[in-house]
């Protein structure tokens, strides 16, 4: 058994979750333990996220398969409802619903809508006919003014450059496949 193994079982026999009151990184060594630490953390909590998802999907597939039968219930209930309300309203005269005690019947126009099939005929025809339907949206460009500050130093008005800081960042298991992400430490 190595050094960094028997300190890692004396100090974390379970893993996870403890913090080390006094330890430090002097060394090589111990810097390659935290960060086989951070790997198997990150694994964990990733194993976690993964098992998380599977559950949550059996449960929508578990929800939908129960609602279906309740779904079918009221589609067919509606389906019966409809004609005996078309009856009933007409017979009201300008009514457009029938209040009863367990809820209320009626009909209701949808608003309109617009669907644009062709994006680049529409807009052409808007912009001869009917330029007010056309959106120009502006927005500042902050690549390009970036660019502008490193080239003239200048800061337009409105503008606020902040300096990046440097950040620390951890890096664990880059010798494992697909754990090459980094994550900053605050």
């Amino acid at each position: 058994m190595g050094e960094m193994q028997r300190i890692e079982e004396q100090l974390l026999p379970d893993g996870a979750g403890e913090h080390i009151e006094g330890f430090i990184i002097n060394s090589l060594d111990t810097a390659e333990w935290c960060l086989r630490k951070i790997s198997r953390a990150e694994a964990r909590i990733q194993e976690r996220n993964d098992c998380a998802a599977k559950i949550k999907a059996e449960i929508d597939a578990r929800l939908e398969a129960i609602n279906a039968k309740d779904l079918d219930t009221v589609a067919y209930l509606g389906s019966l409802l409809r004609p005996w309300a078309e009856v009933e309203i007409a017979k009201a005269g300008k009514a457009k619903s029938v209040k009863l005690l367990a809820g209320e019947v009626g009909f209701r126009k949808a608003p309109d809508s617009l669907e644009v099939t062709d994006e680049a005929a529409a807009l052409a025809w808007l912009k001869e006919h009917y330029p007010q339907g056309v959106r120009t949206v502006e927005s500042v460009d902050k690549k390009k003014v970036k660019e502008a500050i490193e080239f003239n130093g200048e800061v337009p008005d409105g503008c606020e450059l902040r300096r990046g800081d440097i950040k620390f960042y951890v890096r664990a298991g880059m010798n494992e496949v697909g754990s090459d992400e980094r994550k900053e430490v605050t």
